[in-house]
This record gives C-alpha cells, sequence and structure tokens, in this order.
C-alpha cells in the first residue's frame, strides 16, 4: 500500500529483474500525477486511474466481457494501462491467475496499487516491461491473452497511438506467449479489421469470433472485438451485435 512522505509517495513497483518481488521507490517532488479512486461496479472492487489523461473506457469494459475466462486459465493482459481488464476479469472468475504487463513505469505503479487495493496479491502480478521482451521471457505461458492496444499510428501519448510498438509486434508477442489452441482476445477499430487480421495470421492466430459494436442499430460498427485461437484451423463465426 501507498504511504504519503509529505510531498513525496512510496509506492511498489515490480523489478523488471524479479517479476514477482515488489521494491518501493520514492517519487520526487512534483512527479505525482492527480489520481480518482472509482468502484468498479463488480464485486466491490476499486480502481485508482488518472484523473486526467489516458482513463480505461467502453472498450476496456467490452473486452473484458467478450473474452472467455475459464476456471484455471493463465490470463496475460498486454498493454493493460492500469489495470481495469485484469481487475474485471478477476471479478468475474476467481479461479483464474492473471499477469498484466505494462511499459510506461507511472500506469504500471497504479496497476500495482490498484493488485493491494483490492487484495489480489495472490491472484494477479503487475510487470513493469515492454510487451516483445516480456513473450521473449514467459513464451507458452498463458492459456488467454487479452489487449486493448494502442489504436493510431502517430505521436502522442504511448497509451493511444502507436509509438513504442507495431500491430505486428502485438500479435507476435500475443502469439508467443500461447501454447497450442491458446485464445487471444483483441479489441480494435472497425475501419482496421483486416489489418488486424492480416497480422494475428501471420502469427498464426487465427480468428476465429468476430463481434461487431455500434452506438446504435442505424450506426455503423466503430470497434470490433475479435477472438483468435493459434494454429486453429480457418472458420469465423460473426457474434450477434
Amino acid at each position: 500500500m501507498e504511504r504519503a512522505y509529505g510531498n513525496k509517495i512510496r509506492i511498489a513497483i515490480y523489478d523488471k529483474r524479479a517479476i514477482y518481488s515488489p521494491v518501493y521507490h520514492i517519487l520526487p517532488e512534483g512527479t505525482r500525477m492527480s489520481e480518482t479512486l472509482e468502484d468498479l461496479g463488480r464485486n466491490g472492487f476499486k480502481i485508482i486511474q488518472p484523473s486526467t489523461g489516458f482513463r480505461f473506457g467502453m472498450d476496456s469494459v467490452l473486452l473484458a466481457d467478450f473474452a472467455r475466462v475459464r476456471r484455471g486459465d493463465r490470463v496475460a493482459d498486454l498493454c493493460a494501462g492500469c489495470a481495469a481488464i485484469s481487475l474485471m476479469i478477476a471479478a468475474r472468475e476467481e479461479r483464474c491467475l492473471i499477469e498484466a504487463v505494462e511499459i510506461d513505469e507511472y500506469m504500471a505503479r497504479l496497476a500495482l496499487k490498484n493488485v493491494e487495493i483490492n487484495r489480489l496479491e495472490n491472484r494477479m502480478t503487475v510487470s513493469n516491461m515492454d510487451v516483445r521482451d516480456y513473450a521473449a521471457s514467459r513464451r507458452g505461458a498463458f492459456s488467454l491473452v487479452v489487449c486493448n492496444p494502442p489504436y493510431f499510428d502517430g505521436d502522442g501519448s504511448a497509451a493511444k497511438h502507436l509509438t513504442r510498438l507495431t500491430l505486428e509486434d502485438l500479435a507476435r508477442a500475443a502469439s508467443a506467449l500461447l501454447p497450442e489452441r491458446g485464445r487471444g482476445c483483441f479489441v480494435f477499430p472497425a475501419a482496421r479489421l483486416m489489418e488486424l487480421t492480416r497480422h494475428l495470421q501471420d502469427a498464426r492466430l487465427e480468428p476465429k469470433k468476430i463481434r461487431c459494436v455500434q452506438h446504435s442499430p442505424d450506426k455503423l460498427p466503430k470497434i470490433i472485438l475479435i477472438e483468435a485461437i493459434k494454429n486453429a484451423s480457418p472458420g469465423l463465426t460473426w457474434l450477434p451485435a
């Protein structure tokens, strides 16, 4: 848990060299961002996130609901941010283990704080690592990968833009983390569906289920939810909206 020291704050974060061992850092004055503590609306879980900037949205809620989480699953949440998807999955299925992976140090610290305030230390861990490095060290370790990836190419916040890794990188990382028949679930803009499916197939992740999401029946889909299975045979099911 956090402890305040005047204008400084003590926060636990997992060391990259020993992922499961928390170490503590003192943030210097002026570096702490404003944060909010909110009810997640699931089993009394709470979530801490920045009051401004990148906050989890409906796409994360939809992906957490879309992913078929089974008892005993080992779940990797890539590009996890403050671990909203991980928390929702943990609230939904108590008998699974979750590892949230986030490259941004500040967001990884918030993710760890969320683990602590919800008392999930025995079910959930946080890794402050590049997804590519993480995948190289955890090959075949997970039965399910979920990812709400960066959406746009260009400059800006890494949470919203493909500035640090590409869709090809993400697809390859997800595939490396999964064994044969492992599942990967993704949320992405509908307009870029073909781009996403191409990279998934190149990484041996065969799209099997797709759901389109639209604001109302008379509107075009804005985002898609897709489940892919490693080394599965072709065959796609379009789920009702």
